[in-house]
């Protein structure tokens, strides 16, 4: 789960807060099979990261596949928090201004596959506003 997660010079990346450094143990708290510290661990990323929206920060997009990783074990006591902060970053990264998102992130992947998501949003075949359209790098469970 933790691949990568160390190879990453997280002091360098900025979250609410500022830099970034506390953010793998928080992860890694997440993962915690206690349930008091999971939570509390995820509080404080949710806050680091999203806080109350309006941009995505380097240390979120960072985050991201440690997130989704987290996401995908049934094991993890907070999963649907988990699954629930993924969904707000992806929310902000549709939905501020360009200059609001991690620049690495604009132009990149998640950038391009955010925009047909986000031109779909409310029709019929996309479900709801608000949902996420499947694309390439997410599918659905059958």
């Amino acid at each position: 789960m933790w691949d990568g997660l160390a190879v990453i010079h997280w002091s360098a990346l900025r979250h609410n807060y500022g830099a970034a450094d506390d953010i793998p143990p928080l992860l890694r708290g997440c993962a915690s099979a206690d349930l008091a510290v999971a939570a509390r661990a995820h509080d404080d990323l949710d806050n680091f990261l999203y806080h109350q929206g309006g941009w995505v920060c380097p240390a979120a997009s960072a985050a991201l596949k440690f997130l989704a990783r987290l996401a995908a074990d049934p094991g993890v006591l907070v999963r649907a928090a988990v699954i629930e902060t993924i969904a707000r970053l992806a929310r902000a990264g549709t939905e501020v201004p360009a200059r609001q998102v991690d620049p690495r992130m604009v132009g990149g992947a998640a950038s391009r596959d955010a925009r047909p998501a986000r031109a779909a949003r409310g029709r019929g075949s996309a479900g709801p506003p608000g949902r996420l359209v499947p694309g390439r790098h997410w599918r659905p469970r059958p």
